[in-house]
């Protein structure tokens, strides 16, 4: 019978660990408790046992790859009575608290109450997974207090992280007996986050995957690698045998954080000289990197991106410090500070503006106003401006592009997920139109409309504000004429538009007529595209904004 041995909690807030080595590979024989991997997380590196016997059938990783944590890492052909144990059944365990580098690593333990003199049990919900590389999160507010009744799927709380706020609902249903923590703290996921008294007279968990059906039984806690196999590791040698080369083939030892942390911040972690054990690459040593200050100057502390391009990052000070006041710089605020420097110092831009004559388009829009009513929706100018981009995209697929820097490729993109900037409580957002090529104006007006007002609530989920193609922004409902925005990196190009201006002409007759007026300017990515490009472009698209009736000549 085949059992799947999955990656177990290795710690505290820990959720995913980088596979170092195989201790076995495929036709191996293993004994119950035989350590099988090497594991290296945040905290510590250690092995894992496998809790069956049997034959290896499959290894699932590669070394050097990530794994969550209950993912499947092998499979073992059982043999013999203990195979009809459920493999999807988890053994109550007892684990030893293993010592690395003098700390305790303490895996996190599952919390079990049975209310047998109630006839009711306890129940820790856990802050759950709140987007890609989302550690942790601010809690907002409470929606429920204690003694509340909840019912499963009932928001509980509204945690901000640094990509959008999000309701946090509970799995079960009960009355609320304790909160963990306070408005204004910050959260680490898989913390538990409050506590519910549950009907019934069944057992309940803290971790919904772990069952109580199967007998309880001690095993070995994973072990902490000793110092001798790091050792080894760092030089590229194994004191065991490997199926797959171990991860010590890469430039450096890192762990996923870190490497998460060194990608993110745009720093060649290669080129970063490790100061943990074995010349391991540390957190510390990323903001080092940083942080460093130029040699022979006494100016700011830098930080520096791609190893190359490097920015101030100067204090502050007054002799007015009463008068002020002081407010951490976080949450979304702190993202969008973060993604516009860097998209800033990246990526060369450049501006093009022109005007173009609207007085069609407005009254195009007029004359929809009614259809749009009966439609359940409202008809802006932006999902018009969409619709004109989408087809002169088709033109210019460049400005629907993103470079590679990596890989020293331009990745083209077949599909249009249009950003649209929206002004929040928060700061600034950019909610996506995923696949507007194939939506109607109304489909994408009713869209908008909802995008927007969840953005101001703080509603947005993190995928509504993933994945953009290409991004337009609207200052003009607020009236501004003309700005230079900046690119959302990874993509190539920003469309801005502006208020409509009112504008008399003379016609040749001698009559005087009223106009109406709007700027839009296209921002580029020097790299990919030229001048000239972005010229054509705007031009293209003015020419669709000027006659909105040849869009149905683009309809596909």
């Amino acid at each position: 019978m085949a059992f799947d041995l999955k990656l177990p909690e290795l710690g505290e807030g820990v959720t995913e660990g980088e596979l170092i080595k195989w201790l076995v590979k495929p036709g191996d024989t293993v004994k119950a408790d035989q350590s099988v991997a090497e594991i290296m997380t945040d905290k510590a590196t250690v092995e894992v046992p496998t809790t069956r016997a049997g034959v290896v059938k499959e290894l699932k990783f590669k070394a050097g790859e990530v794994i969550k944590v209950e993912s499947t890492i092998l499979t073992l052909e059982e043999s013999g009575a203990s195979s009809a144990k459920p493999a999807t059944q988890a053994p109550a365990k007892t684990e030893a608290a293993p010592q690395t580098n003098g700390h305790a690593f303490n895996p996190p333990t599952t919390t079990v109450s049975a209310g047998a003199a109630t006839g009711g049990g306890t129940y820790e919900l856990k802050l759950p997974e709140l987007g890609e590389g989302v550690t942790e999160g601010e809690l907002i507010k409470w929606l429920v207090k204690p003694g509340d009744t909840v019912k499963p799927d009932q928001s509980v709380a509204e945690i901000m992280t640094d990509k959008a706020t999000v309701e946090v609902p509970t799995t079960k249903g009960g009355t609320v007996k304790e909160l963990k923590f306070k408005a204004g703290e910050v959260v680490k996921v898989e913390s538990v986050l409050l506590t519910l008294t549950t009907a019934g007279g069944t057992q309940t968990t803290s971790a919904p995957a772990a069952s109580m059906a199967a007998p309880a039984q001690t095993h070995k806690a994973p072990t902490a690698t000793a110092q001798p196999a790091m050792a080894a590791a760092a030089t590229g040698t194994s004191t065991s045998t490997s199926f797959y080369p171990p991860v010590m083939d890469s430039k450096v030892l890192a762990t996923p954080s870190t490497r998460r942390l060194a990608r993110e911040m745009q720093v060649d972690i290669n080129g970063v000289t490790g100061t943990g054990l074995a010349g391991r690459v540390t957190r510390e040593d990323i903001l080092k990197q940083l942080d460093s200050v130029s040699i022979g100057t006494k100016g700011p502390a830098t930080s520096t991106v791609n190893g190359s391009i490097s920015f101030p990052k100067p204090g502050y000070s007054s002799s007015m410090a009463t008068a002020e006041e002081r407010v951490p710089l976080k949450g979304i605020r702190k993202k969008i500070a973060e993604n516009l420097q860097m998209a800033k110092h990246i990526i060369p831009h450049f501006t093009l503006m022109d005007e173009v004559d609207v007085t069609e388009l407005v009254a195009f829009r007029e004359s929809m106003k009614d259809i749009a009513e009966k439609a359940g929706t409202k008809v802006t100018y932006l999902p018009f401006v969409m619709k004109a981009l989408i087809a002169t995209i088709r033109e210019f697929p460049a400005f629907n592009a993103s470079i590679d820097d990596n890989a020293q490729e331009i990745v083209y993109k077949k599909y249009f997920n249009l950003g649209f900037a929206a002004d929040t409580p928060n700061g600034l957002l950019v909610p996506v139109v995923k696949q507007a090529d194939n939506k109607s104006i109304l489909d994408i007006s009713k869209e908008i409309i909802d995008l927007s007002k969840r953005a101001r609530d703080g509603k947005l989920k993190p995928d509504e504000m993933k994945g953009a193609t290409i991004t337009i922004t609207n200052i003009g409902s607020v009236g501004g004429t003309y700005a230079t925005p900046i690119i959302n990196h990874p993509e190539v190009a920003i469309l801005g538009m502006y208020k409509i201006q009112d504008r008399l002409e003379l016609t040749a007759d001698g009559k005087v007529i009223s106009k109406k007026y709007m700027n839009f300017t296209i921002t580029a990515d020097h790299r990919l595209i030229d001048g000239a490009l972005a010229a054509r472009f705007l031009k293209a698209f003015l020419g669709r904004i000027q006659k909105p009736a040849l869009l149905m000549l683009d309809m596909h």
